[in-house]
């Protein structure tokens, strides 16, 4: 895909979903998930050898199971396309949010690339809130953690870069 540019300058970028992987111009560029796992290591060794690796497994798929499922469901959602689906406390909590908020959805799943900093990624969703232009990284877990903060301010950066924000 064409990632152009306010400025008009262009960028030929390539996702790989299998491998999560992009790249521009065909060159291999950081994901931001990537770089935002490298300034802030995970660290779950320790929890994982207490549970064992089995009950490790188990807690990380059905983690997964729940975060790509809500994803999918609020992209749908945002792009009006049907999806059937039942109601799970994400999606609960999402619609409970939507509904408090003044907001215009600009888009969902959009791909981005900043051509400053060299690295890419996909944005879950754009909007406009309150009539500022606001990123938006949907998480499923129980609270929020420091680097969620470095991933939405990269892809703001990316953002503003190609929109001229």
């Amino acid at each position: 895909m064409i990632i152009t540019y306010k400025n008009g300058r262009e960028y030929d970028l390539d996702y790989d979903d299998k491998a999560h992987s992009y790249k521009v111009d065909g060159i291999k560029v950081p994901s931001v998930t990537r770089v935002v796992d490298g300034c802030f290591p995970k660290n779950l060794t320790d929890w994982a050898l207490s549970i064992g690796e089995e009950e490790y497994h188990n807690i990380i798929n059905e983690a997964l199971d729940i975060g790509n499922y809500t994803h999918e469901w609020i992209e749908s959602y945002i792009n009006e396309q049907p999806f059937n689906a039942t109601t799970n406390p994400s999606i609960k909590a999402f619609l409970n949010w939507e509904k408090v908020k003044n907001l215009e959805w600009l888009s969902s799943e959009r791909k981005i690339y900043c051509d400053r900093f060299k690295y890419a990624g996909t944005v879950d969703a754009v909007a406009k809130i309150n009539g500022r232009v606001c990123v938006i990284d949907f998480k499923t877990s129980k609270k929020f953690y420091k680097p969620y903060h470095l991933q939405v301010t990269a892809y703001a950066q990316a953002i503003k870069r190609i929109d001229g924000l």
